[in-house]
């Protein structure tokens, strides 16, 4: 069962789900209309210029692929579980369900908030050509930008 539809059913998810579905702000363009890349902390230095902040990869799931994000594992449908920081399953997700309509990426990594569980060195990232949520070296600007989200 989806996040989306588990609140209609149970209203517990209500307040939980609105917390993470806050709305992304443009991913942040040149003058030729070409995507900005950068990596980690000028990702942090760049929402910060624009009073938001980078937000979580469980933020980015629900904003840009929010059909493909479970609370719990699901029999029939081959889901990736994503961790927390301290190893802890945050969330099960399916990639599968990602359509790349979801507002222009240009096909970048997109930075989150959100840390690898076993090294200081790796962030999470939503790749927004394919679905894909996997980690990145923080130092890295490789085809990586962000979509930074209103403050809590």
């Amino acid at each position: 069962m989806t996040l989306k539809k588990s609140f209609a059913i149970l209203g517990v998810f209500v307040i939980a789900i609105s917390a993470h579905a806050a709305e992304l702000a443009p991913i942040p363009k040149d003058a030729s209309d070409r995507v900005v890349h950068m990596n980690l902390k000028d990702s942090k230095k760049y929402c910060k210029s624009i009073r938001k902040r980078i937000p979580t990869i469980k933020e980015l799931a629900l904003n840009l692929n929010p059909e493909g994000v479970y609370e719990k594992a699901t029999r029939g449908i081959p889901l990736k579980p994503v961790y927390k920081r301290d190893g802890s399953i945050d969330f099960y997700y399916d990639s599968t369900t990602y359509s790349q309509s979801t507002g222009d990426n240009g096909g970048a990594w997109l930075w989150s908030s959100s840390g690898h569980p076993d090294s200081k060195y790796f962030g999470m990232a939503f790749n927004s050509y394919d679905g894909a949520i996997n980690y990145g070296g923080k130092n890295s600007s490789y085809e990586s930008s962000v979509r930074c989200i209103d403050k809590h």
